[in-house]
């Protein structure tokens, strides 16, 4: 019986050490601006230093957008990054994007464009529709309920 519960001890200190390394991160990384040198010492005795501002890198803007200079009219057209697969580019044109002329590929992705309005008529004709499955759904569930003579408790 000692013998299982010490097993079980055992067991169960890596995932605390996991918490606490976590707690000690997550710590660090909440702090603004690293003004001076942090110390943190982990429950499994590793040891580091945090010298600098910590800022979660971030994949937006000029640097890491190798299509952001063809990005001419941000307030007329929609700007998307497709894979440039025959079949995904013919369905992506038949819901009316057009690829930007100039803009060379980027490994497997090429930038397109489509208007905003038809970017916007697109996502309201979308939400329509799950809208109505939606209501669909509930309208079926309803029904059965009534069937059965089950209350819903619905608002």
């Amino acid at each position: 019986m000692e013998d299982t519960m010490e097993v079980k001890k055992k067991a169960g200190r890596p995932r605390r050490e996991i918490k606490e390394t976590e707690k000690i991160l997550k710590k660090i990384l909440e702090s603004e601006q690293v003004q001076e040198a942090v110390p943190a010492v982990f429950p499994d005795g590793t040891k580091i230093e945090v010298l600098g501002p910590v800022a979660p890198p971030t994949l937006t803007g000029a640097q890491f957008d190798p299509f952001e200079k063809f990005k001419k009219e941000p307030n007329k057209f929609h700007y998307r990054a497709l894979n440039n697969r025959a079949h995904n580019l013919r369905k992506r044109e038949a819901e009316g994007y057009e690829l930007v002329q100039g803009a060379k590929p980027f490994g497997d992705l090429v930038l397109a464009k489509i208007p905003i309005e038809n970017k916007k008529a697109r996502e309201k004709k979308k939400s329509d529709r799950l809208s109505s499955m939606k209501r669909a759904v509930k309208a079926k569930f309803r029904e059965e309920a009534a069937q059965h003579g089950v209350e819903t408790f619905e608002e």
